[in-house]
């Protein structure tokens, strides 16, 4: 199975996974799934530390891609032809 975590999600299971459903964290923790977090979290977590609204431990930009990696999961990266896809969705 392949999975894109929300922002929210990746940060449950990056400091908090009591708060994932039992259902999600069995997914999450399932090694043979393929768990992608995109760079958009990245972003989120950047910007909300910035307004003071979220504390990660340490920098985000140093934080977020080293947790991304020791929890196993895959970065998916953003580019133009992303958001211009994103943007004739709605």
């Amino acid at each position: 199975m392949r999975a894109l975590l929300d922002t929210h999600v990746f940060l449950w299971a990056a400091a908090s996974p009591e708060e994932l459903t039992p259902e999600a964290r069995a997914r999450i923790e399932d090694r043979s799934n393929e768990i992608f977090v995109s760079a958009v979290a990245g972003w989120e977590i950047a910007l909300k530390v910035g307004l003071g609204k979220l504390t990660v431990p340490g920098d985000p930009a140093i934080w977020f891609p080293a947790r991304v990696r020791s929890l196993g999961f895959a970065p998916l990266s953003l580019d133009v032809s992303h958001a211009l896809a994103a943007a004739a969705l709605s």
